[in-house]
């Protein structure tokens, strides 16, 4: 085996120079320890590094998880806070269903709202620094990601639930409502004059004179001639002429069975045909036909058949 000389000099020049020989085995093994002493270091050193990264990341993530935090707990109050707006409105909406007689397709559950935001408190997301106090890797941390995502969605689609079911009780108590009014618009439930009711409706004595009873199919209501004479409800105009006794009379189809009668006026303001409204003027009052003095003679007859027209009145004149 070769040997390698190694001269060593000194400084000083009066001592005579040293050698020292090593074997290439000696070289390679002195050359292995000082390499295998650089990896050491560097990885040493590279941990620190890394430690000191991750830090830094970590710090940097519980950073945005703080942003992302507060975002979440200003989420999770408002999110609260519609629900008992809506809870609100379903006690209205019961209410307003009442009158309407509108009854839901469904009733939504309001409770599984909490059992749906609880997710987002479990496993220390609510910690401030949660990605310092956790051990976690990114796939941990994608999976909790998902987990929340996955629950405020589940939340929003709750709440868009409620708003939808909302939505479609309201336009069905709209619609309920609309066919009420048309139904009650449709009901001559109004006196057709400011008067006084002078004659009653049932049998009577003649005003003609003599010991007769007769029937009286409505009421007389008395008030000076031309004073407006308006329908008592909405329908389309069945008659408007002279007839014997009724002298000149309005008759109103109330499209429900219910016929309106308004005899002895002096001059009428509708054709047969029209379309009437309530409060709508349609006549004058007057003294014609069979009559003892200026009134309008009202009667209410359902199915051909006279019944008592103050059972209808709701309000004691006309508006």
């Amino acid at each position: 085996m070769q040997k390698v000389e190694i001269i060593l000099l000194p400084f000083a020049t009066k001592h005579l120079p040293r050698y020292l020989k090593l074997s290439k085995a000696t070289i390679f093994a002195i050359f292995f320890s000082f390499l295998s002493m650089l990896v050491l270091i560097a990885y040493l050193l590279l941990g620190q590094v890394t430690q000191v990264y991750h830090k830094w990341v970590y710090a940097g993530l519980n950073q945005e998880h703080r942003v992302l935090l507060e975002k979440l707990i200003n989420v999770k109050e408002k999110i609260i806070q519609a629900d008992k707006i809506l809870s609100g409105k379903d006690q209205t909406l019961q209410d307003i269903s009442l009158i309407t007689e509108t009854k839901p397709t469904k009733q939504p559950n309001s409770s599984v709202l909490n059992q749906a935001i609880a997710p987002w408190d479990e496993k220390g997301f609510t910690s401030l620094d949660y990605f310092v106090t956790r051990e976690f890797t990114l796939e941990g941390i994608e999976k909790s990601a998902l987990s929340k995502a996955n629950a405020i969605w589940d939340v929003i689609s709750r709440l868009e639930d409620r708003i939808d079911f909302h939505d479609k009780w309201v336009s069905k108590c709209y619609k309920d409502m609309e066919n009420k009014f048309s139904t009650w618009a449709k009901i001559p439930s109004v006196l057709p004059t400011n008067g006084i009711i002078t004659c009653g409706y049932g049998a009577r004595r003649s005003p003609f004179g003599g010991p007769l009873i007769e029937v009286h199919h409505g009421v007389d209501i008395a008030g000076p001639i031309g004073f407006p004479i308006k329908a008592t409800a909405n329908g389309v105009v069945l008659f408007a002429q002279w007839m014997s006794g009724y002298g000149n009379l309005v008759i109103i189809d109330h499209e429900n069975g219910l016929y309106s009668y308004y005899g002895h006026c002096s001059l009428l303001k509708v054709v047969e045909g029209q379309k009437v409204k309530r409060y709508q003027t349609i006549a004058l009052l007057g003294n014609t036909g069979r009559s003892t003095g200026p009134h309008v003679h009202f009667e209410v007859r359902e199915f051909d058949k006279s019944v008592d027209p103050l059972n209808f009145i709701d309000v004691e004149e006309v508006q």
